[in-house]
């Protein structure tokens, strides 16, 4: 994971709420406490683009999907999308520009409609003021109260010999816990979405071989972080 993407997501996971425990006992009482919200995610079959010109081609995949937010308030948050392979190669999504046109073309967006990507995803309007005193208010990405949003995530093309990839989508809701496990350092529960994806067909032509939908699911993800906080 990029460095600057870990600490954010846990700042983000304590301005939403996430419980801090020092015991089980006062975890217990923090997640009581503390309200929990899931944003909705359903997304629609990857399909690839082709970009350039013989021999300089650029291949991607675009995965569509819409968040909608189902609650009365607005939340703020942070959407990771990345993906690993079965060959162990990594992708991450990414803004382009003229991949997302297209992929507006292809959705039947219109111009002006809102098709969001990987920078209205992860990418706040104002900079949150690093000389802030804690706890600091994150200015992240806002999704408002009702509100249905068409999104993309755009990555590069899949290795030519991969068969199966694993989608992961963070950031869906706030229910993570967080725990301090020394000085600058936390640890983090969080559940995350996999989207498990197969491309069946023969060994070649593999840039025309169709990416199906092999399953679904909620995961629990663990990781240590460093941080500013004590």
């Amino acid at each position: 994971m990029r460095h600057w993407i870990a600490p954010l997501l846990a700042a983000a996971a304590l301005a939403a709420g996430a419980a801090t425990a020092a015991s089980p006992a006062a975890r217990a009482g923090d997640i009581a406490s503390k309200k929990i919200w899931m944003l909705e995610f359903e997304h629609q079959k990857p399909f690839r683009v082709t970009i350039g010109k013989e021999p300089h081609l650029e291949n991607y995949w675009v995965l569509p999907f819409t968040l909608a937010n189902p609650d009365a308030e607005d939340h703020g948050f942070f959407l990771e999308v990345a993906a690993t392979d079965d060959k162990g190669h990594h992708y991450r999504s990414l803004a382009h520009p003229i991949v997302k046109d297209i992929a507006r073309r292809r959705l039947g967006v219109r111009e002006g409609d809102a098709l969001w990507s990987h920078e209205d995803l992860t990418i706040p309007g104002e900079p949150t003021d690093p000389n802030a005193p804690f706890p600091r208010k994150l200015n992240l990405p806002v999704i408002k109260a009702g509100e249905k949003v068409r999104c993309v995530a755009i990555f590069e093309g899949w290795h030519r010999e991969a068969d199966r990839l694993v989608v992961t989508v963070r950031g869906l809701t706030n229910d993570a816990i967080v725990t301090r496990t020394a000085p600058h350092e936390r640890k983090i529960v969080e559940r995350v979405l996999e989207l498990h994806f197969a491309r069946p067909g023969d060994e070649y032509y593999r840039t025309e071989d169709p990416i199906e939908l092999a399953g679904r699911k909620w995961v629990n993800v663990e990781r240590t972080i460093k941080t500013d906080l004590e």
